[in-house]
């Protein structure tokens, strides 16, 4: 029974030690899946939108595992429904695509890495709005985006992390207020290369 207690013990210690040390890797590439949701204000209604809103990032990691850059393809959707009193209901479907080139700072690189970035790009987005007649109105918008995305991440291991991420990001020429929206997003991340 003591032999057995020890060889658990030692195992996990060998386990923890070698997780330890986990974190971003100089010169890997990291691949991260995000979803979660979005608020933003209709410039159409002044009212609040909300809907969902999933990422696909695509990093180097650079500088001593200081730094990672890439490019992240967000893809948006957010509706209201507006009700004016003795007319039928007005829906307002917004999404957007946008795609960012993007380069993050990490504060800190352990198992534990927390982040904060910013990104540019282009995006393409479409408001329809549907008042309960047989046409359904829909007009397109493309324009810049700018992002700046802060979160934390936790290694599970070498290759796997978990991610929490709230970005901020302007959407120019879309339907929404001053172009804003905020996101809130959870996911899990890939690393591989540079061992």
């Amino acid at each position: 029974m003591k032999r057995l207690i020890f060889v658990l013990v030692l195992a996990g210690l060998m386990v923890a030690a070698g997780s330890s040390m986990a974190q971003y890797r100089d010169d890997a590439i990291l691949l991260t899946i995000n979803a979660g949701g979005i608020t933003a204000t209709s410039n159409e209604s002044g009212q609040t939108m909300s809907g969902n809103t999933a990422d696909l990032t695509l990093e180097k990691v650079l500088a001593g595992g200081r730094v990672s850059a890439g490019i992240s393809i967000p893809f948006i959707y957010a509706d209201e429904t507006v009700t004016i009193e003795g007319l039928d209901p007005i829906d307002f479907d917004f999404n957007g695509t946008p795609v960012l080139l993007t380069c993050k700072y990490n504060i800190l690189n352990g198992r534990f890495a927390a982040f904060a970035g910013a990104g540019i790009g282009i995006h393409s987005s479409t408001l329809k709005v549907d008042a309960g007649t047989t046409d359904e109105v829909s007009k397109k918008y493309t324009g810049i985006t700018f992002g700046v995305p802060a979160g934390i991440s936790y290694f599970l291991d070498d290759d796997f992390y978990l991610q929490g991420v709230y970005t901020f990001r302007v959407m120019k020429t879309t339907p929404l207020t001053d172009g804003i929206n905020h996101g809130l997003t959870l996911g899990m991340g890939f690393q591989w290369g540079a061992e």
